[in-house]
């Protein structure tokens, strides 16, 4: 797999496969090479390991949307700095987390992009990508965040005539990062999955 660029991502990693050392040694021992951040996997104990941050977030009186962001952004930059070594020594071609937007944004691209740039602020981190859902108006999304210098994950690819439209975008978005000085190193924050 390494030897023709692939490698093995996890989908769901959350709280409790962080704080146990489940990823750091998957990692290390296993070869994985990045994960997608999701909350509250791994069923009730991956729920449990929420409840001190649950707490503090119900004591700010936070609206359960911006709960949820700040939990992921949390397990993002967690998840990121275990990834960290990975992302440096492979040039950024691995060691990236994946994290999604509210799914309700998927056709509306604007929206997308305005939700990428407050989820990359609240993260903080390099190797952290904003997964995209790869509908009509989410290409739309992929081409201006990549543009922005903001990394992409295209989802929900379930044709070659779609996957042909995300290659296009992802160009077209890189394009307009390299003419706008933001595409060096951009290279390795582009990833799309047929799924």
């Amino acid at each position: 797999m390494r030897s023709a660029g692939g490698g093995l991502w996890l989908d769901g990693i959350g709280r409790q496969e962080l704080y146990d050392g489940t990823l750091g040694r998957l990692v290390r021992e296993h070869g994985v090479r990045g994960v997608c951040c999701v909350p509250a996997a791994g069923g009730s104990a991956g729920r449990s390991a929420y409840t001190p941050h649950l707490a503090v977030l119900a004591w700010r009186d936070l609206s359960p949307g911006a709960a949820l962001g700040e939990l992921l952004a949390y397990d993002a930059r967690w998840a990121a700095d275990l990834l960290r070594p990975l992302h440096e020594t492979s040039a950024g071609a691995d060691g990236q987390v994946s994290v999604a937007l509210d799914p309700r944004l998927a056709h509306a691209a604007d929206a997308s992009v305005a939700a990428a740039r407050r989820l990359v602020r609240a993260v903080g981190r390099s190797n952290v990508l904003v997964a995209i859902p790869a509908t009509l108006r989410g290409l739309g999304a992929v081409e201006e965040c990549l543009a922005a210098g903001i990394g992409v994950h295209a989802t929900n690819v379930y044709s070659v005539e779609r996957y042909v439209r995300v290659v296009d975008s992802c160009f077209a978005g890189l394009e307009r990062a390299a003419l706008g000085g933001r595409g060096r190193g951009l290279g390795g924050h582009v990833h799309w999955l047929a799924l």
